[in-house]
């Protein structure tokens, strides 16, 4: 199993979450605890402790202000970082490629907005599950799923997503974009399932039929095709009992369809 990155990680999600508090915002996705760090000062004793491994050697500054990636980091444009990645990328270490694309990821709660097709150059000297990950980012980028909280993508488009964000975290378990992978799918899983629903904001699914009061039937449809589509994977396997109980209720949205969505999570 790969050692785990730990001086890495306090770099860019330390760093990236102070940026983001500096801003008045968070990285979460869906209902999943998270956490982040939220002492600005350890996040800075980290990014000087890493640095590049050439500045070390040359006995430069501790200081985080003299690392240029952390500097970018904290300046918050993404295009200037994925610059500073395809200029640097070819002698990079195998650690600070990881803290370029932790860092990078950790600059916004919304990664579609980053156009991660800017990392082409540097696709040859990236390890396998970090290529994976952009190549679905730059489809999410080109065709996002929702804007202003409206989801604008069908269900069978969505599921799919999801289907891909499982496979890469299925597929590399230990690389590092393994979690990022997994607070997508879980995003993806409950704008195809849940529509926008919540029961303490009193907002209705979007997949209501005309009445507002059942899931309109061609949606399931929807779901019944992509299961028998992908019956081996785990979103099949969820979507299956989704559809039990929609079954069991008519299409409304009972009491154990409300739980199903408030766990969903947990099931992912």
């Amino acid at each position: 199993m790969k050692k785990t990155n730990t001086k890495a990680l306090a770099l860019c999600i330390g760093a990236a979450a102070f940026a983001l508090a500096a801003a008045g915002c968070s990285f979460q996705t869906g209902s999943t605890p998270t956490t982040a760090m939220s002492d600005p000062s350890a996040a800075q004793t980290s990014a000087g402790q890493n640095g590049s491994s050439a500045s070390a050697e040359n006995g430069a500054s501790s200081d985080p202000s003299a690392d240029p990636f952390y500097d970018l980091l904290m300046q918050g444009d993404p295009d200037a970082v994925m610059d500073y990645i395809n200029q640097h990328i070819a002698g990079a270490s195998e650690i600070d490629k990881e803290d370029y694309i932790l860092g990078l990821c950790r600059m916004t709660d919304d990664l579609t907005e980053i156009d991660f097709s800017r990392l082409a150059p540097s696709a040859e000297w990236l390890p396998e599950d970090m290529n994976h990950f952009i190549a679905i980012m730059e489809q999410e980028y080109q065709n996002p799923v929702s804007a202003d909280g409206i989801i604008m993508a069908p269900i069978p488009e969505l599921l799919e997503r999801a289907l891909q964000f499982e496979e890469q975290k299925n597929l590399y378990p230990d690389g590092i974009t393994a979690p990022i992978a997994a607070e997508l799918y879980e995003e993806r899983m409950n704008a195809a399932i849940a529509g926008g629903y919540s029961k303490n904001m009193q907002t209705p699914s979007q997949y209501l039929n005309d009445e507002g009061t059942r899931i309109a039937p061609l949606l399931l449809d929807s779901y019944t095709n992509f299961a028998d589509a992908h019956p081996d994977s785990h979103t099949a396997e969820v979507v299956k009992e989704y559809l039990e109980l929609l079954e069991h209720s008519g299409g409304a949205i009972d009491d154990a369809v409300e739980e199903f969505y408030e766990n969903l999570w947990q099931k992912l």
